[in-house]
C-alpha cells in the first residue's frame, strides 16, 4: 500500500490518498489511521466507484456506487452493507 498525504503523530489523519496492491485507489478523510468521512474509493476494474460516507474504514452513512453499465445505486449503509433506504437506477 502506498499513501500520500497528512499525518498527524505518526498517523494518516486529514485528507489523503491511498493506492492498494490490487489497483485500488481510495482518496478522501481519514482520522487516527482509519477512513473516517467523506471519501472515494475507485476499483481497479473501473466497473464501480464508490462515494459516500465512512467510519472507522467501513462504508457507513449515505453513499452513492457507480457501476461501468451506467447504473447508480444510492443510499444508506451500515457497517460496510447496504441498509435501509436506497435508489437503484
Amino acid at each position: 500500500v502506498k499513501y500520500e498525504g497528512a499525518w498527524v503523530n505518526d498517523e494518516r489523519h486529514g485528507q489523503g490518498t491511498f493506492y492498494y496492491i490490487d489497483g485500488d485507489t481510495d482518496e478522501g478523510a481519514l482520522e487516527n489511521d482509519q477512513t473516517h468521512g467523506q471519501g472515494t474509493l475507485y476499483y481497479r476494474d473501473g466497473g464501480v466507484k464508490y462515494e459516500g460516507a465512512w467510519v472507522n474504514d467501513e462504508r457507513h452513512g449515505q453513499g452513492t456506487f457507480y457501476y461501468i453499465d451506467g447504473d447508480t445505486d444510492e443510499g444508506a449503509l451500515e457497517n460496510d452493507q447496504t441498509h435501509g433506504q436506497g435508489t437503484l437506477y
